[in-house]
């Protein structure tokens, strides 16, 4: 890292504080650290039983994932992966109860529920068990621990592990290399954090896997396989005008459209809205509090039937469909008003 002092570039200076221990500590604080990851963190040195080892971070990402933190002294070297893989793959047989009872025990700590707030987005969230803290945290069709994911963190890493974690990628290992440099000026302490494995759209510049951007087209441009093979011309035209509005509102933090059915919409840090895409219509769905919205109420702002609009109970809080077709009234106006009205329940769920 430089800096310019009176037009003359200066270096910075690594930071010499202990990487390992700091590190971790940083990214249980703020895992976004990790070149922006949404995790839930739910264990710190985790005992593995039966290897005898303690995994760094345990967390729970948006999609309901396992997701294995291990944080290196400077360079990953090439017993770093096989460590991991041997945490993910116990982690891996884990039902619930085992989260439930590894999550309670970590937010039994009291420092650690302000954690949650933060890890949630809300100042004012509790711990209430798993099941509800997922159930806000992730997605609305997460599924616990089907899948595991392994992230490595250190301050570099060797040419012949990059080698490993390709070809453990490409046999359906769902791992990551994140590159956390540290420097020092002035009292001050700064962290870039670069993701070195695997690159942005990694299917499209390596040799020999056109199969895997055939197969699943949606996670190589998942805004040009919506707009362009799920739905028609005019449903295009509807979605995108959909999103527009939604993104000029100041609440709406990004659009993700890199799932296969359906399009997210980020709001304090979650995935709040989701537009599933079908030819000839778009389902917007929104999970609120209980009995904070009426299907009338929808149903008189976006100048739609009420039958199109369902409330289905949910645990504690409500789920609201809205179904919108080409054909409808639409204006930018109204759509913001029930954009709004679903974003105000949404944050009181």
């Amino acid at each position: 890292m430089w800096k310019i002092e009176e037009s003359i570039p200066k270096r910075v200076n690594k930071s010499g504080f202990d990487l390992e221990k700091d590190l971790e500590h940083f990214i249980k604080t703020e895992p976004a650290l990790l070149d922006g990851e949404s995790l839930l963190i739910i264990g710190q040195q985790v005992l593995v039983i039966g290897v005898n080892d303690k995994i760094d971070l345990l967390a729970i990402d948006t999609n309901g994932s396992a997701v294995i933190i291990e944080v290196k002294r400077g360079k990953v070297r090439d017993p770093d992966e096989l460590q991991s893989i041997r945490y993910v793959s116990y982690v891996s047989n884990w039902g619930h109860d085992a989260f439930e009872e590894q999550a309670n025990r970590f937010y039994a700590i009291p420092e650690h529920l302000s954690l949650l707030q933060r890890y949630m987005g809300n100042p004012e969230a509790t711990y209430d068990g798993l099941v509800q803290t997922l159930d806000s945290f992730c997605d609305e069709d997460y599924e616990l621990n089907t899948d595991q994911r392994i992230i490595l963190v250190g301050t570099e890493i060797g040419d012949k592990v990059l080698s490993v974690l390709a070809w453990l990628n490409k046999k359906g290992i769902n791992i990551k290399f994140v590159q956390l440099e540290c420097f020092e000026d002035k009292g001050s302490t700064y962290i870039i954090p670069r993701t070195v494995f695997p690159l942005p759209k990694q299917e499209e510049m390596a040799v020999g896997t056109a199969g895997a951007t055939e197969t699943e087209p949606w996670k190589i441009d998942g805004k040009k396989w919506h707009l362009e093979k799920r739905v028609s011309q005019d449903t295009a035209a509807l979605l995108s005008r959909i999103i527009d509005d939604l993104e000029s509102l100041e609440e709406v933090e990004g659009t993700s459209w890199s799932q296969k059915f359906y399009v997210a919409v980020k709001a304090d840090r979650r995935n709040w809205l989701f537009i599933n895409t079908f030819p000839n219509q778009l389902n917007i769905e929104v999970t609120v509090a209980r009995a904070s919205i009426k299907p009338q109420a929808i149903a008189d702002i976006m100048r739609i039937g009420v039958d199109r609009v369902e409330i289905e109970e949910k645990g504690q809080r409500d789920h609201v469909k809205t179904k919108l077709k080409p054909t409808d009234e639409y204006d930018t106006k109204s759509f913001q008003e029930f954009a709004q009205m679903m974003i105000d329940a949404f944050r009181r769920a």
